[in-house]
């Protein structure tokens, strides 16, 4: 659809969609449905008080605050220098983007290794040149 196109080519190069886990939603297996089973298990974990172990303060306390989820965004970098250039997910100014407190990744790719490229780099808030350790 056309709402899931980027005209934007200079900032990324991918095919996206967003999807949901239902067998309308992502005709083409479970995975999209286990995954997001277990990226709530962890959600819940690290953010609630209770789980796996005895604990009365959330890991993560931030993550109590998820109250909801958008639809899994899909996206399909087809080689060719197809990117997505350094960008922040939140800077609290985009409207879709505001609520947002967590961003999950993962990746699919058959005997990717370290240096073929894509993977995630976070940067120091402070000088956006050096990489977090």
């Amino acid at each position: 659809s056309e709402e899931a196109k980027y005209f934007e080519t200079a900032i990324r190069g991918d095919v996206v969609g967003w999807f949901d886990s239902d067998e309308e939603g992502w005709p083409f297996g479970r995975q999209l449905e286990s995954y997001l089973v277990k990226l709530g298990t962890l959600i819940a974990e690290l953010g609630g008080t209770t789980g796996s172990t005895d604990r009365a303060t959330p890991l993560v306390p931030d993550l109590g605050k998820v109250t909801s989820r958008s639809k899994a965004m899909v996206a399909c970098y087809p080689g060719g220098g197809a990117r997505y250039i350094k960008h922040v997910d939140n800077d609290g100014k985009h409207q879709l983007c505001r609520t947002r407190l967590l961003t999950a990744l993962m990746y699919l790719n058959d005997e990717w290794a370290p240096g073929d490229g894509g993977e995630l780099a976070i940067y120091k808030t402070d000088d956006e040149s050096v990489l977090r350790d």
